[in-house]
């Protein structure tokens, strides 16, 4: 029979004669599977509650007529005060390492904020209680923690542990692989391939109108949809090179998935697994940027680039809009999902930088024309590429409304 130290030293050769190889995809799945878990975050949410009074009126036709106004009763939507109900979402984390009492999983902060329980869904769908260990908000990334006690015995000997690659080492066109547990419907896997590295991202805070911008993000083709985010973004050797954020994704394109890069990412969850994520230094590739905290839009965006341009036919320079914050400037505005922000008064926005840049000219209770490129509506015109102007008016940035 085989001693031990010669199955070690099988091991070491088989390492040394696939160092450096491509595998195949079922075979990169095979082998990170085992390290994949499906996030449920159970939380309590404030909701409008349009039931309370009549429980049959469930569309608001009361509040229709008029009736809530004329002491009918509060049987509409209009009239109704913000009750708080337990609501539940899904996401994905990575296994990166365990120690005598627990394992630890890596995730997206948006996964697990604001839980009140969360639980992780193993590779062979057993079902564990887990811990959050510490989150950083700024750069979209957690830890978790599932204590062994709380795993049986045969599921444990099923699960296995994520390698880390260089994001550094990525060049456009590579191919990479993406899990993750899209949809919340299980575990799923998608390929494509690198469409574009250091793509920066703005994000502006709901209460304090702090504006963040992150560079470096990884922009990928493999789909990336809601349940994806924390996933594994893994390259030809099987190694995670980035964390899946569907925080960035829009549905209104194709082909646009976004990833936090894994040199970006590792430093930081071991800092956060050690406790220490006060201490982490400045990232370069990553930076805040900060309007006079004054003013804000109330969108996520990115810069059109040329390969962008050139892909899917965008005839102008600008900035595309991810996501649009409820209630927000630029919603009120009637800013879509998809536009394109192609100026801010009279000043031309070519990227993320002139519209940051751009923002602090303006104070509260101000207004400005706002020109956007539209695509497929008719809303300015015709169907395909329209350009129009909305008027937006900027709120107080501190406040949540």
């Amino acid at each position: 029979a085989e001693t031990e130290a010669e199955k070690d030293a099988d091991e070491v050769i088989s390492k040394l004669e696939n160092f450096d190889k491509d595998y195949t995809i079922p075979e990169i799945v095979k082998m990170a599977m085992p390290a994949m878990v499906a996030i449920t975050n159970t939380s309590v949410q404030e909701v409008q509650n349009y039931f309370n009074g009549d429980p049959f009126d469930f569309f608001g036709f009361s509040d229709f007529y008029g009736f809530g106004d004329y002491g009918f009763g509060n049987w509409g939507g209009r009239n109704q005060q913000p009750q708080t109900r337990e609501t539940t979402s899904s996401g994905t984390g990575v296994i990166f390492e365990d120690n005598d009492d627990y394992i630890l999983i890596a995730t997206n902060e948006h996964v697990v904020s604001d839980a009140t329980t969360l639980s992780v869904a193993f590779v062979d769908d057993e079902v564990s209680p887990a811990e959050l260990v510490g989150s950083d908000p700024t750069h979209d990334l957690a830890v978790i923690k599932v204590m062994k006690d709380d795993i049986p015995d045969e599921t444990f000997d099923q699960i296995g542990y994520i390698e880390f690659g260089s994001s550094g080492d990525l060049s456009v066109g590579e191919s990479v692989v993406a899990i993750g547990n899209a949809l919340g419907y299980g575990q799923s896997v998608s390929s494509g391939i690198v469409s574009a590295l250091n793509r920066p991202i703005v994000t502006q805070d709901y209460y304090t109108g702090k504006v963040d911008k992150t560079e470096g993000m990884i922009q990928t083709d493999a789909s990336i949809n809601p349940g994806n985010s924390g996933g594994a973004l893994l390259n030809m050797r099987g190694e995670l090179v980035g964390i899946n954020s569907a925080k960035y994704a829009d549905t209104m394109v194709e082909g646009m998935g976004y990833a936090i890069p894994s040199d970006l990412a590792v430093p930081i969850i071991e800092d956060i697994k050690d406790g220490t994520l006060d201490n982490v230094p400045e990232e370069p590739e990553t930076k805040a940027s900060e309007n006079d905290g004054s003013v804000k839009l109330g969108v996520t965006v990115t810069t059109i680039t040329d390969e962008l341009k050139q892909s899917y036919g965008i005839p102008v320079n600008g900035v595309y809009v991810l996501s649009i914050e409820e209630n927000g400037a630029a919603a009120k505005a009637g800013v879509q999902e998809g536009d394109i922000i192609t100026a801010l008064g009279d000043k031309e926005i070519s990227a993320v930088e002139d519209l940051v840049a751009e923002l602090k000219n303006y104070a509260p209770g101000d207004s400005a024309s706002l020109r956007i490129t539209r695509h497929g509506t008719g809303s300015f015109g015709d169907s395909g590429y329209e350009t129009g102007t909305v008027t937006v008016t900027f709120g107080d940035a501190k406040l949540s409304a």
